[in-house]
């Protein structure tokens, strides 16, 4: 996937989605790496939708069923984890660590 900031400020991938869930949970540790460098870079504001998101493509549907943030956060939406429709830099880094702590052990 490849993203980028539309001209009306929304965070937008191009691409085709991933269709399996770890490669789902990379592809959307991708996004906010992405998100985390458009901010260090000094854009302040921009707006994040599920409609970017890898995860979201395979399990949005008002109750997440089976998605790995849902069932680490124990609730739907991500409403309990560090994602904003409007992050900051520490939102973002920490929505970033949230993930990536979702990976599976390299055992």
């Amino acid at each position: 996937m490849r993203y980028s900031i539309d001209s009306s400020g929304c965070v937008v991938a191009k691409g085709k989605w991933p269709r399996g869930k770890l490669a789902a949970l990379k592809e959307s540790i991708h996004k906010w790496e992405f998100i985390v460098k458009v901010l260090k870079a000094g854009r302040p504001r921009f707006q994040n939708y599920t409609d970017s998101c890898a995860l979201c493509a395979l399990y949005y549907d008002f109750v997440c069923e089976g998605c790995p943030v849902a069932t680490k956060a124990r609730d739907f939406e991500c409403r309990s984890t560090p994602w904003k429709r409007r992050p900051t830099l520490l939102q973002a880094q920490a929505e970033l660590k949230f993930l990536k702590s979702l990976l599976p052990d390299k055992k």
